[in-house]
């Protein structure tokens, strides 16, 4: 994910409308809590489009980098 952008997180939300340009990836939760059944990622570029749905619905979250990447070493 590149340093600029910003992720995209939806937890068991797949009716939601969201812009047409955001492409999003579903997992099935397999925890055994049992707390997420789906989860939806996508990497924004620019959170604006989203940003008030994520005000509105406590299912959607937008994350921003804080650090650099973290590397193993050789």
């Amino acid at each position: 994910m590149p340093a600029d952008a910003y992720l995209l997180l939806l937890r068991d939300a797949r009716e939601l409308r969201l812009p047409a340009d955001i492409e999003v990836d579903w997992l099935h939760g397999v925890g055994l809590d049992g707390t997420m059944e789906e989860c939806g990622l996508a990497v924004l570029s620019d959170p604006d489009p989203v940003l008030d749905l994520a005000r509105a619905d406590d299912r959607v979250r937008v994350f921003r980098p804080i650090s650099e990447k973290v590397r193993a070493t050789q």
